[in-house]
């Protein structure tokens, strides 16, 4: 598995050029630079055309287990990270 850093990411995965993004979403999501928008809180991570993830959180000791372990009507996931402390 390749290891990505957040530089390398915005370089050769996240392309919109005026992506949607804000600080506060109850006053609005708005698109904006690239170099704007990764200043904001929260990004829109994939444009339209490649929505093809969904991130989830998911902070338990076993969640590497639990997303292996899924229901068998569940898809598979396609990609599970784990930071050092193991979660």
């Amino acid at each position: 598995m390749n290891t990505a850093t957040a530089e390398s990411w915005v370089d050769e995965w996240w392309q919109p050029r005026r992506p949607l993004a804000t600080d506060h979403p109850a006053s609005g999501c708005y698109r904006m630079s690239r170099e704007d928008a990764l200043l904001r809180r929260y990004l829109q991570h994939s444009p339209p055309p490649l929505v093809s993830m969904l991130v989830v959180d998911v902070d338990h000791r076993d969640t590497l287990l639990r997303a292996i372990s899924r229901p068998l009507a569940h898809p598979e996931p396609s990609w599970v990270a784990e930071s050092p402390s193991g979660r």
